[in-house]
């Protein structure tokens, strides 16, 4: 048998060097985890979403969409299919949060022709609340100044 006076020694092992050798393995073993980019993120999401997984889907997606090392062009199209994704499976308000990204940042943004009209219908819906929240913003030239509308007596 192999003894080794440090480790046999119990005076040796205390808690911060326990701490250390246990934060330095885990360390390591983050270190060697493989990084999943936001592009494999997204083609994960396109395929499981071709596959009809929505789930898997809508979770890569996600992943995708929320990257800090993600491109604008990543994080739009994720958004897009998340939001379809999560309108599938129910999830109304991401869907809307999903959509409402993809219109705030691409208003021209379309989806394409074979989309189901369950979607389509959602997606529309949450243009024209847009598109009505930005007419009530805008100031509007028809409406006089509330002085002008209040007589004044002299």
């Amino acid at each position: 048998m192999c003894t080794c006076p440090v480790l046999d020694n119990p005076a040796w092992i205390t808690v911060p060097r326990y701490a250390a050798v246990v934060l330095l393995l885990v360390a390591l073993a983050v270190a060697a985890a493989p990084t999943v980019t936001p592009a494999q993120h997204l083609a994960k999401g396109e395929q499981a979403l071709g596959s009809l997984d929505y789930e898997i889907a809508a979770d890569e997606l996600m992943m995708a969409a929320t990257a800090p090392a993600a491109s604008d062009a990543e994080k739009l199209r994720a958004n897009l299919l998340a939001g379809i994704a999560h309108r599938i499976l129910g999830r109304d308000l991401e869907a809307r949060i999903n959509f409402r990204f993809v219109l705030l940042h691409a208003p021209g943004t379309r989806l394409e022709q074979d989309t189901p009209p369950k979607v389509a219908m959602f997606f529309e819906s949450v243009r024209q609340e847009m598109e009505a929240e930005r007419a009530a913003s805008s100031p509007t030239s028809s409406i006089a100044p509330a002085a002008a509308a209040v007589p004044v007596a002299t």
